[in-house]
Parts: C-alpha cells; structure tokens; sequence
C-alpha cells in the first residue's frame, strides 16, 4: 500500500489542530504461483479531515477519509519527536 497525501492548514482552523488533507491511495495484492494467481491493484482518491494534538514531544493524530471507491476510513496514530 501506498499513500501520497497533502496535508493544508487554514489559519482559523490551525489554531484547533484541523486541517484538510487529500491525497492518492495505491493498493496491491499479488499471490502468484502458476496459474493460481490473485492479483488486485487499485487507484483511489482521498480527501477528508485531519486532527492533531501536540502534546510536547509527542503528538497524536486522527484522519478521517473519504475515497472515491466509497469508501470511509479512520486512521488514528501516535509519534515522538526526537
């Protein structure tokens, strides 16, 4: 899988943690073996809404996505700053 997203900060919205983010998703699945073969590759748009909350070197972070194969996601994460 793979994404390739921007991410944009309006400034009213910065102040809360929100931003809009869009973005490309590119999945493939590949099984091979002869003939018995799985494959699906598939191309899709993204675009929704980011959260993000600072808490001194650590920072978390919610995305919500809508992609243009109907489909809704929610991705949360966590990291540290070095």
């Amino acid at each position: 899988m793979q994404r390739l997203s921007l991410q944009y900060h309006s400034p009213p919205l910065a102040a809360l943690g929100i931003s809009a983010i869009a973005g490309v998703n590119r999945t493939t699945l590949a099984f091979g073996t002869d003939s018995k073969t799985l494959t699906h590759a598939s191309v899709t748009l993204e675009g929704g809404l980011c959260y993000s909350l600072e808490l001194g070197s650590f920072g978390l972070r919610a995305d919500t996505l809508m992609a243009s194969n109907s489909t809704l996601s929610l991705t949360l994460g966590a990291g540290y700053a070095f």
